[in-house]
């Protein structure tokens, strides 16, 4: 009975380890074209694509969504901005303070009075991102942006899930 009962406890304990959650990190888009007054866009993005993927995994079972807050306060000291050309290169020094193993970024920029967005998220060893689990070229115009965001999340989901 000894035995068995230390059987179990053993089999939970390495259960436990090998099904642990993804720790993710949404940060700042970058605004590519330049206009300061799309900027707001670049946080708006954030923190709805951060929410929406928080509300398809409540109890945390794949993954985890690092609070935004957190995320504030280290991009804030890291004088991290979204606007700045080296943002991509900056982002990287930020990241390994987040201890994130994956991170959803992305760009947008103006074409036609229409936004073209671009979703990417990220796995931290190999700093690349998933090309199938990505939503690119998605076009639309300012008032329906934020209509695409269940296409992105459906499109990320798959790369959290693993």
């Amino acid at each position: 009975m000894k035995y068995r009962i230390w059987a179990i406890v053993i089999f939970y304990f390495f259960t436990q380890f090998a099904y642990s959650q993804i720790r993710v990190a949404v940060i700042p888009f970058q605004n590519i074209d330049g206009n300061m007054d799309l900027n707001i866009w670049s946080y708006t993005l954030q923190d709805t694509i951060a929410k929406a993927l928080q509300e398809q995994d409540i109890e945390e079972k794949h993954f985890r969504i690092i609070p935004q807050d957190s995320i504030d306060l280290i991009v804030a000291e890291s004088n991290l901005d979204p606007n700045n050309p080296q943002y991509a290169s900056d982002m990287w020094e930020t990241i390994k303070l987040l201890n994130a193993e994956r991170i959803i970024t992305g760009n947008f920029d103006t074409k036609a009075n229409r936004i073209l967005l671009n979703v990417y998220i990220y796995d931290i060893k190999t700093k690349l991102y998933d090309p199938v689990n990505c939503a690119k070229d998605i076009f639309k115009t300012q008032e329906k942006l934020l209509e695409s965001i269940p296409f992105i999340v459906k499109k990320l989901l798959p790369a959290l899930k693993k």
